[in-house]
């Protein structure tokens, strides 16, 4: 009994440092736990705020007739102008196809074309050369391309006048269905050239212009009158 009556101390001691250091390491806890839960309402109350912040002048905005419009990225801004240059280069080749697909108007004004190349020289200081004017004669009153590639050729003092006079006058034999035969169903090209010569014939740059004009007329005007009459 003794030896136990002497160790009750000792326990009493260790019961009371136990419940001590249990009671120490509690509010340790506690006061760690309120400073991260308020930490984290804190920041949670922040990005409410700010949430709450642009939600306003949103409102804002709408109320007083204003409408936020974000700017376009610059991988927007790359793109659109990329489609925009793509469009134009697109356009460009497509005009250039077109005006290459036609014969007219021939925009050459010196040296041996591809038209000429090997069939002779060409005058250098014509504005039409003289091969691709006469190739031009095969379509009046058909082509008006064609038409204003003529014009400047008859118009250019620079053409020998006995070319101008030929391609004046060779209106009468070239262009129809059998150059050789002309028949009813050229009728049409036959008047348009009659109308040509009305419309050009008051501004003939000379009287070498002017005698073929007349000659052509008259020689058009048979033409018609003859393949009319037989219909």
């Amino acid at each position: 009994m003794k030896p136990a009556i002497a160790l009750m101390p000792v326990l009493v001691c260790a019961a009371v440092a136990a419940l001590w250091l249990t009671r120490e390491g509690t509010p340790e806890v506690d006061r760690v736990k309120p400073s991260q839960n308020h930490e984290t309402k804190t920041e949670s109350d922040g990005l409410r705020v700010v949430a709450s912040g642009m939600s306003e002048v949103a409102k804002s905005g709408e109320k007083g007739g204003e409408k936020s419009v974000a700017a376009p990225r610059i991988v927007d801004r790359v793109a659109l102008s990329t489609t925009t240059s793509e469009q134009a280069a697109g356009s460009s080749t497509l005009g250039v196809s077109n005006d290459v697909a036609r014969a007219w108007p021939v925009r050459s004004t010196s040296g041996t074309t591809p038209a000429t190349a090997g069939r002779g020289g060409a005058n250098p200081d014509v504005s039409v050369p003289t091969k691709i004017a006469f190739r031009a004669l095969w379509y009046l009153g058909t082509d008006p391309e064609a038409e204003k590639t003529w014009l400047r050729a008859i118009n250019d003092r620079n053409q020998p006048p006995g070319v101008r006079s030929d391609l004046i006058i060779d209106m009468v034999d070239e262009g129809y269905s059998d150059n050789d035969h002309p028949s009813e169903v050229d009728l049409p090209i036959i008047k348009s050239r009659l109308e040509l010569i009305e419309r050009y014939a008051p501004f003939a740059i000379d009287d070498v212009n002017k005698r073929a004009f007349e000659v052509a007329y008259r020689e058009l005007l048979e033409l018609y009158l003859r393949l009319g009459d037989k219909r």
